[in-house]
């Protein structure tokens, strides 16, 4: 007997609304706990944490040996064929493995931390340094939960881990500030790892009751077929993460506080983290847990290309069309809006985060090709894409050099838009000819650039009339749009069956 069909738009619709409700709690959670962070430590220690965290998502990156590739895709693949006895298998097998690889690597950083320390511009002490390194442990645990419960369509246990990491760190966070403490670094990142390990504990007793629920249902081979050839798929793409990361936002991190120093790089970490917020709150990567595998599982039992223009124009229009308002606030008010939630320290950080904001729209593009390259087992095309991006650090080290974290993020948007170009022409020589509605996104980016235009000639003397107009822009963007429908008929049709309750008819663009 097999199992019924996972990856079904009710299934999809279950999920999204488990998610929706994980999702938006612990989005006030995180933007508070950034908030009350920039308020704790001054602009010198918080440049130091952001360069602790960049060297945990480099480590984490480098560490993974495709496990990442792994969960997203052949995790993916085991439960759409309904082989549950050997999924059960691979996720703890996973697991484990990704746990020895963290320990032994956090153990060489350890040892060897006397030399990094002076490349990733990390001076920590010695009790600081036992800290950091149980931390790297802790950090990759979850990060590659997070990983596998949507792989399975388990959003709503997703979205409680980052829940429970959130709101165990704000209140503790909070409490340092009724003080009217000066948090030291140490005394951060103890709750962090704290709020990270309650995380995991979560995460592994929900797979545990996972697999000990789901009964093997199924009378047929347990085995994915060609390991060899899913070994060099996660290889090849493993590959291309590594060498990412030589122009990625992490390293680009530690490049501004070398060059530009501490201050310089607390602007740039805290642009990126309100930016990196921006981006994993659009709906396509909000939702990517749940787009992925969906796609992966249509592709996998279909072949049928059309599923590629469909993820696509889909996942990035529906990027865009939430990324192109909040541009047009942060045009108009986007200084004493990052002037206010800094406490005054981070209002300088106003062009870092526009320029940003046109990163995170390439990142759209990327996003949506990276599916596209994981869904048909393309990993060449990926790493070529990553080798000719790196074409875009010389521009960030000569930007850092002659404009501090300003030219540092000028160089990632090169390298997002030779990535985007050269990956588009793989997949056209490959055969995979994505059919863009160039008139759709022609709409939603005309329209932007028209209201944005604004600013120009409409004066603004205070923080109340920037804001007022910010959302004005806002408010004509959805009009003007809801006139020009950027979508398809069927792209609507999709909203309307995956979104809980009635909110489908809400969608009107």
């Amino acid at each position: 007997m097999n199992a019924p069909h996972p990856y079904t738009a009710q299934r999809a619709k279950r999920s999204i609304v488990n998610f929706l409700g994980g999702k938006a709690a612990s989005a006030v959670f995180t933007f508070g706990a950034l908030v009350l962070l920039a308020r704790l430590l001054e602009p010198a220690d918080y440049g130091l944490y952001v360069a602790v965290f960049a060297f945990v998502e480099i480590f984490y990156l480098y560490t993974g040996f495709g496990l990442s590739i792994f969960a997203q895709k052949y995790i993916t693949e085991l439960r759409v064929k309904g082989y549950i006895g050997a999924l059960h298998r691979a996720l703890w097998w996973s697991c484990a493995l990704r746990q020895l690889l963290s320990v032994i690597c956090a153990g060489a950083v350890f040892l060897v931390f006397d030399k990094l320390a002076g490349a990733f511009d990390l001076q920590l002490g010695a009790q600081l340094l036992a800290l950091f390194v149980v931390l790297l442990v802790f950090e990759t645990a979850m990060r590659f939960f997070t990983e596998l419960f949507p792989a399975l369509l388990l959003q709503g246990h997703t979205q409680f881990i980052y829940f429970a990491r959130s709101a165990l760190r704000m209140p503790a966070y909070g409490w340092l500030v009724w003080q009217h403490q000066e948090a030291s670094l140490q005394a951060v990142l103890t709750i962090d790892l704290a709020a990270t390990a309650a995380a995991c504990l979560y995460a592994l007793v929900t797979l545990a009751v996972y697999t000990i629920r789901e009964r093997v249902l199924d009378s047929g081979p347990e085995k994915l077929g060609g390991r060899r050839a899913m070994l060099s798929v996660c290889l090849q793409f493993y590959i291309s993460q590594v060498l990412g990361q030589i122009y990625g936002n992490n390293m680009l991190r530690i490049l501004v506080g070398k060059f530009a120093g501490l201050v310089q790089a607390a602007y740039y970490g805290f642009a990126l983290a309100l930016s990196d917020m921006l981006r994993n709150y659009l709906p396509g990567y909000l939702l990517l847990g749940v787009i992925r595998p969906m796609f992966v599982a249509r592709y996998t039992a279909s072949q049928n290309p059309q599923v590629l223009d469909d993820m696509f124009n889909f996942v990035v229009k529906m990027n865009y069309f939430t990324l192109l308002p909040l541009l047009i606030f942060f045009v108009y008010a986007g200084e004493p809006f990052l002037d206010l939630i800094s406490h005054g320290k981070y209002g300088g950080a106003y062009p870092i985060m526009l320029v940003m904001i046109l990163v995170v729209s390439l990142q759209c593009v990327h996003t949506a090709f990276a599916m596209i390259n994981m869904s048909t087992g393309s990993p060449n095309i990926t790493l070529i894409a990553t080798l000719a991006a790196i074409s875009g650090l010389p521009v960030a080290l000569i930007g850092g050099r002659w404009y501090g974290a300003q030219g540092v993020v000028c160089g990632a948007l090169v390298s997002e838009v030779v990535w985007c170009m050269v990956c588009w022409y793989g997949l056209r020589r490959g055969g995979a000819r994505i059919a863009i509605d160039f008139r759709g996104f022609g709409k939603l980016v005309s329209t932007t650039l028209v209201i944005s235009a604004g600013v120009l000639f409409i004066p603004h003397s205070n923080a109340a009339a920037a804001y007022t107009l910010g959302l004005v822009g806002i408010l004509v963007y959805m009009v003007v749009l809801h006139w020009l429908r950027p979508f398809s008929d069927n792209e609507r049709d999709w909203v309307n069956r995956v979104a809980p309750g009635r909110l489908g008819r809400l969608f009107v663009w």
